[in-house]
């Protein structure tokens, strides 16, 4: 008698055979990528990707997540532990994309996906509304200029430090120039005060000076030393009211004075730990905190000087001028201004490629203002949203 039984168990064990076969075919034969990081608004149209290198690994498969589908879809491969996702039609600024990234030398050679990372970039948009300035080494000239305030009326004045030049200079609404305003050795910080009064500090003599409406000299303070009330070289000035936030650059601390040039308190001293600086050069008061930059940090302090936290930027030349409004903070960091959050979300690379962003201000329409040192020209960058 024939026994049916057989072929069934014969199919069975052909088929658990190529089960275990495909299960070997598919298993990873190499680690895991791990610490897979993707850039959140570093970028204006791409995305960076990076994780930690796979021993053995010649490839790796990047994949990113079709919204539409649901399902990751492989989109490059990278020979180097990282990879640059390229947007050449913006149509997702701010919004997060999600990747994954796998070792893959061949079908028979790779490791297990990483796990999910998101990223985003921020697109364009801001455009020039305004562009004025050239070199000179006379009244109007730009030859080293760095900080820039404006008035009610929207004028600009702009410090300009070089020896044959050392003024702040005057420029109209429409980058006109208008007058060398002020005269003193090296200014850096310039600020409208209460009471039509207006504030310069000059770096050359380490003297804070302030002026009436006519620039006739009501009052100074200062001397070059690292005492109470002394300076080594001024930087930006932050104004609270009658407190002034004032940058002490090469003391490496922030002292605060009031506006009649008593001292109030001091915080900061050289070194790179928390509270600590190395040459700070920007300051703005940012919802109720006093944010300052330097190297590639920017640290935020309560108005006593009380630390808070900060933050440490990998890829930028450096952080200068600081500006601030309700929901942003604004920072010169040379090859852009950075517009930031309060949770540190990148929402704008203002001006990437045009030049080196040290001076910075903020006009009352939200224009960013932007002082390009080594071009010698004033940027005024507009929102297109």
């Amino acid at each position: 008698m024939r026994n049916s039984s057989l072929p069934i168990l014969l199919f069975i064990v052909l088929l658990l055979l190529n089960s275990c076969k495909q299960e070997v075919e598919l298993s990873p034969t190499m680690e895991r990528v791990i610490e897979l990081e993707a850039s959140k608004g570093t970028y204006w149209n791409s995305i960076l990707l990076t994780w930690k290198p796979v021993p053995q690994a010649s490839m790796y498969e990047v994949y990113r997540l079709d919204a539409g589908t649901e399902e990751f879809v492989l989109i490059a491969t990278s020979t180097q532990a990282q990879y640059v996702d390229e947007f050449e039609v913006l149509e997702q600024p701010l919004t997060d994309i999600y990747y994954k990234v796998r070792a893959f030398n061949s079908s028979t050679e790779f490791g297990a996906f990483s796990d999910m990372a998101y990223g985003y970039y921020t697109a364009r948009s801001y455009d020039v509304v305004l562009e004025f300035g050239q070199f000179g080494q006379s009244a109007g000239g730009f030859d080293f200029s760095e900080h820039v305030t404006l008035d009610n009326a929207g004028n600009f004045y702009i410090s300009e430090t070089s020896v044959s030049n050392s003024s702040i200079q005057k420029f109209s609404a429409d980058g006109v120039f208008v007058e060398q305003y002020y005269n003193c050795g090296s200014p850096r910080a310039f600020k409208f005060l209460p009471n039509n009064e207006a504030l310069i500090a000059c770096s050359s003599e380490n003297t804070i000076k302030v002026i009436d409406a006519a620039k006739n000299p009501i009052r100074e303070w200062g001397g070059t030393g690292s005492g109470d009330g002394q300076f080594r070289y001024f930087r930006q000035i932050a104004v609270d009211g009658e407190t002034l936030f004032i940058v002490d650059h090469v003391n490496h601390r922030i002292q605060k004075m009031d506006i009649y040039g008593n001292f109030i308190s001091k915080w900061g001293s050289e070194g790179l730990a928390d509270g600590q600086f190395d040459n700070p050069w920007g300051i703005a008061l940012f919802q109720n905190m006093v944010v300052v930059s330097s190297d590639k940090r920017l640290q935020f302090f309560d108005k006593n000087g009380t630390f808070i936290r900060s933050w440490y930027f990998d890829n930028v030349m450096g952080l200068h001028d600081l500006a601030a409004d309700d929901e942003f903070i604004y920072v010169a960091a040379v090859n852009a201004v950075l517009k930031i959050d309060e949770d540190r979300h990148f929402t704008d690379r203002i001006g990437v490629g045009d030049g080196g962003a040290i001076g910075l201000a903020l006009k009352e329409n939200g224009d960013v203002v932007v002082v390009d040192t080594y071009e010698r020209k004033v940027r005024v960058y507009r929102s297109n949203e």
